[in-house]
């Protein structure tokens, strides 16, 4: 069930052998947009399989403890499947966010889009 007064918060690209996805909303804090990303980007690494996501943090300011614990978890579901998620775009508050969760570097962090889909 899709709540009420929701919008798309992810914008889904494919180009060349990855997965863009672009989050369109500034914050992911309240339990709402947590579910419903959550639900999104778990299907995006269903129907991807083996195929990089690139998630693109461009517009992303903040984001909650639980929803960060949400994109290590999507890590290891891509990577059990044969796929990679990498992160882009991130904001300095962001970075050191995932750089303290992500110490086996399990999940690539590039600089840009463009970065990303050359780590492809």
């Amino acid at each position: 069930m899709v709540p009420r007064g929701h919008r798309n918060w992810i914008e889904v690209r494919h180009i060349a052998q990855a997965t863009v996805a672009k989050f369109t909303t500034s914050t992911i804090v309240d339990e709402e947009k947590i579910l419903v990303i959550g639900r999104e980007l778990l299907n995006l690494v269903q129907q991807a399989g083996r195929r990089p996501i690139i998630l693109n943090f461009g517009s992303v300011e903040r984001i909650s403890t639980e929803m960060l614990g949400n994109i290590l978890a999507l890590q290891n579901r891509s990577r059990n499947r044969g796929g990679q998620l990498i992160l882009c775009n991130l904001n300095s508050r962001l970075a050191e966010a995932f750089a303290m969760v992500n110490s086996e570097k399990s999940i690539t962090i590039c600089g840009d889009e463009k970065e990303a889909l050359l780590a492809v």
